[in-house]
């Protein structure tokens, strides 16, 4: 209910990055290294619950400064 009424609903998370591995005979293993790079959801996926009024994108910088360059004066 809450959500509903809400005119943002935001998501903040840690980007992700993967590198591949040889291991010989024909086989790759993968990795997942984290960052240092955090980001904001703006809009509601499979694997996050979010939401915005305001026409903003997908997926922003985790500062003030680019969320408020999407914020009505």
């Amino acid at each position: 209910m809450w959500q509903e009424w809400s005119d943002e609903v935001l998501f903040a998370s840690y980007r992700v990055f993967v590198r591949k591995e040889d291991q010989g005979f024909n086989k790759e293993r993968t990795i997942a290294v984290d960052g240092n790079e955090r980001y904001v959801r703006t809009q509601e996926s499979a694997a996050v619950l979010a939401k915005n009024r305001l026409s903003m994108p997908a997926e922003i910088e985790f500062n003030w400064l680019a969320y408020q360059t999407h914020f009505p004066v």
